[in-house]
């Protein structure tokens, strides 16, 4: 397993930056949704006009 595979299996919990229906980009990963939450909340007051979204990165769960 690759070592950014293995990273990304252990934090699959991501924010994410939608741009538009086919751009959007990780902002962060992180190994709860609790800490997904809190930081998605500090995100929305600092950027207000983003689009942001937590997701399950299931990819990164599969062997």
């Amino acid at each position: 397993m690759k070592k950014t595979v293995y990273r990304a299996a252990l934090k699959p919990w991501i924010v994410v930056h939608l741009h538009s229906l086919k751009e959007r980009t990780i902002v962060a990963r992180f190994r709860n949704r609790n800490d997904a939450d809190g930081h998605l909340a500090v995100l929305r007051r600092v950027m207000p006009e983003a689009e942001l979204q937590i997701a399950f990165d299931r990819d990164s769960t599969d062997n």
